[in-house]
């Protein structure tokens, strides 16, 4: 009687002991909810606000030599983005960017004109909208972005377009002039755009296939290349 007891015992003790060690084998691999969401992230339709901070810079010899970081992009956008599968998706965004370029002043420069200034600075308002195909490398992973690459094209129309000089004075004055609305400037641009993504966090690279400058002019092109960082304001 007393060996059945023990063995009855032990038996409970064994169970106890196999679900205990369950229950901790199940928290240690669990890192975060798998199961796909029905809205927000990773949902089937997702979108959400975005800032970026990039710099221009040169990228072939036949450009315009700029002062970096000082020619640079702020962005402010947003994005919409469509799941097709765990591993694809595909979406749309527009931004509203403001573009400086300020250019180096050497006996090379080809912009406007050959005057070397104090300063000579570009200002270029413009608004793109863009198409892209996102990659996705974390198949199981339920409400959240994850590591990502986006490849697209854009397009943008140049609303303003400013040229800045300033210059010292004989009497070490400061002079600033102004043009607007500089005709040679190209009204519209396009071009590639790719990203690599972590969660909120996007490095990216922006191409601009089109002339800034009207080709009639001759002038070396202002840099065509733009790479910065993107967030998100999402959770």
């Amino acid at each position: 009687m007393k060996n059945k007891l023990f063995l009855q015992l032990f038996v409970v003790f064994l169970f106890a002991l196999s679900a205990n060690a369950q229950d901790i084998i199940l928290w240690e691999k669990v890192s975060h909810n798998t199961e796909k969401p029905k809205k927000g992230i990773n949902s089937t339709s997702f979108n959400h606000f975005y800032v970026a901070w990039g710099v221009n810079t040169a990228f072939l010899n036949n450009e315009t030599s700029v002062k970096v970081p000082a020619s640079n992009d702020y962005t402010f956008g947003y994005r919409q983005i469509f799941r097709l599968n765990n591993n694809l998706a595909f979406g749309f965004k527009g931004q509203l960017v403001k573009s400086r370029f300020s250019v180096t002043q050497n006996a090379d420069k080809n912009v406007h004109d050959s005057v070397l200034h104090k300063k000579e600075i570009f200002l270029i308002n413009h608004v793109d909208a863009s198409l892209y195909l996102r990659i996705n490398f974390d198949r199981h992973r339920g409400a959240y972005m994850g590591h990502f690459l986006d490849i697209g094209a854009w397009g943008g129309y140049n609303f303003m377009r400013q040229r800045m000089i300033e210059d010292i004075t004989v009497d070490k004055s400061k002079t600033r002039i102004w043009h607007k609305g500089v005709g040679y400037i190209e009204k519209y641009q396009y071009g590639a755009y790719a990203a690599i993504g972590l969660n909120r966090f996007l490095f990216y690279a922006r191409y601009r296939v089109s002339d800034l400058f009207d080709p009639c002019k001759k002038f070396s092109q202002l840099p065509a290349l733009t790479f910065g960082l993107e967030v998100g304001l999402h959770k």
